[in-house]
């Protein structure tokens, strides 16, 4: 982040949606061609199948814990360039559906939910945090919570990538 602080955006071994996990890093983050900070990983799919992705630190993103439990609280982090706003959504249901301009609708989509109603991001390349409470429902155990938000300004929107917490069974 440009004000100093640090993010993780990525651990060794932590899964990725759609099956595997994270390998080792590809380098030390560095900026791109467009100034842009970016950092890639490998994936681990399954044994003996990798592949690797880049991410750009300063495009909108999402980021839930792995796992979170009936009747408890926990905080999705929105990220975003400052003066944008976000929506933020939730489904039980994953899905890919494209919705061009905006990009790949991946959760619902029926039920979705709206968490967040149009909301600005306040500071610098600092996170928004949504608290979200988990319904004292035990159907929901180890079934998936699936968020995604609409980034937009003036000019542009954007979906973000999708994220999942599972919950506990």
């Amino acid at each position: 982040r440009r004000s100093g602080a640090q993010q993780v955006l990525a651990r060794r071994d932590d899964p990725v949606l759609g099956g595997g996990s994270f390998g080792e890093l590809g380098g030390w983050p560095s900026l791109d061609g467009g100034g842009r900070c970016v950092v890639s990983a490998q994936v681990q799919f399954a044994p003996g199948t990798s592949g690797y992705f880049t991410l750009a630190a300063d495009e909108p993103r999402l980021a839930v814990p792995p796992c979170a439990s009936i009747a408890a609280e926990f905080d999705v982090q929105v990220s975003g360039p400052f003066g944008a706003h976000f929506a933020l959504a939730a489904s039980t249901l994953a899905t890919e559906v494209p919705l061009p301009p905006f990009g790949m609708l991946r959760i619902g989509p029926d039920p979705i939910v709206w968490l967040l109603p149009p909301t600005a991001f306040s500071g610098m390349a600092s996170p928004h945090i949504a608290r979200v409470p988990v319904p004292d429902d035990l159907t929901l155990r180890g079934t998936s919570l699936h968020f995604q938000a609409l980034v937009f300004d003036a000019t542009s929107a954007v979906l973000t990538a999708m994220v999942a917490t599972r919950i506990a069974p």
